[in-house]
């Protein structure tokens, strides 16, 4: 976790190096993707307008090396900030890099030009993502091939346990299906929601998705898709045990 002091953007003209410094921004690590996209539109800058589809912070998305089909946060990084020291002795691969530690700050090379007409591009990558909330895509896409048509072919498209399953819309998508239905379960807490537009009251089920749920799940994709396919299915998320 990273304080406020870690939430920031700093503009070209408080950069150090004068060289390209309008197209050079420095940015904290704890700040949001939605902030820095807002910021990039609002001072025309282009190669960070993928940001506006992905959720997270700088110091993550830099780390996983996250983007969206061919656009990526190496495009435009120039270094990094661990332990107070800047670097640019990494390497950024296919959602992830060998940078080790806690990176509290990064630098990007922006070019002038926010493109607009991107957004509907992403708009439409996105549109096939599931609403629930989810970890993002669950693994990696192994070399052609792609890890939902994987996990859809060995049947686990849209099946859960405890309410943590494969999304039934994508399914490299590890989803939280909350509320599912009105049948008892000794897994689940009931809970009573109130109906808004009735004056009865109707039961529901909140199913309590837990670590050992989503684990399960993907050991689970890992193990059929290996078996059927003979490929090893690689987590994109980080999973800390």
């Amino acid at each position: 976790m990273l304080s406020s002091e870690f939430d920031y953007i700093l503009a070209k003209d408080t950069l150090q190096n004068p060289k390209d410094s309008s197209e050079v921004i420095e940015v904290g690590g704890k700040t949001s993707s939605s902030s820095l996209f807002r910021f990039c539109k609002q001072h025309n800058l282009g190669g960070l307008e993928f940001l506006r589809s992905l959720p997270g912070s700088v110091g993550g998305l830099v780390k996983m090396n996250a983007g969206m089909k061919q656009y990526e946060i190496k495009d435009t990084l120039l270094e990094v900030c661990i332990d107070g020291i800047w670097r640019s002795d990494f390497t950024l691969s296919y959602r992830s890099s060998d940078i080790a530690g806690i990176i509290s700050a990064a630098r990007f090379r922006l070019k002038k030009g926010f493109d607009s007409s991107l957004l509907e591009q992403f708009k439409a990558m996105r549109s096939t993502h599931p609403k629930e909330p989810s970890c993002g895509s669950c693994f990696k896409n192994p070399s052609g091939d792609y890890a939902g048509r994987l996990i859809e072919a060995v049947g686990l498209k849209g099946v859960e346990q405890n309410g943590v399953g494969f999304s039934p819309h994508h399914a490299n998508f590890l989803v939280n299906f909350g509320v599912k239905s009105t049948q008892a379960s000794p897994t689940k807490t009931n809970l009573v929601q109130a109906d808004s537009t009735k004056t009865n009251f109707t039961k529901i089920d909140f199913y309590q998705a837990e670590f050992a749920d989503a684990l399960a799940m993907i050991e689970l994709a890992k193990k059929r898709v290996k078996e059927r396919f003979g490929i090893e299915l690689v987590p994109e998320v980080q999973i800390v045990r």
